[in-house]
């Protein structure tokens, strides 16, 4: 495969990644919370709980990738964007809620440390274009995902009360936007080698 297209490739895979995990979490999350009657300080906390994640497991996640491989660690995080939102289809109470938030950190604590560095082993020489490329499009990714979920959740209501089949119906399309950004990327690293440098040389 022409590295171009392993780049292009792996672009589509983040911006659906951090899509869904935009429209996962604002302002879509915060409702949901919302809607089990808790109170301002337990949404904060349900909002904030999938950064808990990221904080102690992304070192480790760099870690684990140069051991396993880049190409494997980052597809561990692809599915943890792919299968995590299936769990919010079975959330009834907010303290499930902030299980499946915390599960659902692992998406971004596994695959963001590991991707840039893969995004550099593709990029070659055009390494500095390339990165700001792939971050610009990531940005998009997240700039879409929490208006759409927004837009989403309005329609669903319809003006009215949201409904807890609402978030499961929003939830879903997150999943959904998972899938295929896993698929993608399964496609888009198929020719990359399995290992590489050390991505602590690429912080």
């Amino acid at each position: 495969m022409d590295p171009r297209t392993n780049f292009y490739g792996l672009c589509l895979s983040g911006f659906l990644a951090k899509a869904s995990y935009a429209l996962a979490r604002t302002p879509v999350l915060a409702l949901f919370a919302a809607s089990f009657g808790v109170g301002p300080e337990a949404i904060g906390f349900a909002v904030a709980i999938s950064t808990i994640t990221g904080v102690f497991f992304k070192m480790p996640a760099g870690v684990i990738s140069d051991i396993i491989g880049r190409r494997r660690t980052m597809l561990i995080g692809l599915a943890f964007f792919a299968v995590i939102p299936f769990l919010y289809l079975v959330v009834h109470t907010y303290n499930t809620l902030l299980l499946v938030r915390f599960l659902h950190g692992f998406a971004t604590a596994i695959y963001g440390p590991v991707i840039m560095a893969v995004v550099v082993d593709v990029a070659g020489k055009k390494r500095g274009e390339m990165l700001s490329l792939f971050s610009s499009v990531t940005i998009v990714g997240n700039l879409i995902g929490a208006p759409l979920g927004g837009f989403l959740l309005g329609r669903l209501a319809d003006g009215g009360e949201q409904q807890l089949v609402h978030f499961h119906i929003i939830y879903g399309v997150v999943a959904a936007l998972g899938m295929v950004a896993l698929l993608i990327g399964v496609w888009a690293s198929s020719t990359l080698a399995p290992n590489g440098t050390s991505v602590l040389s690429h912080l």
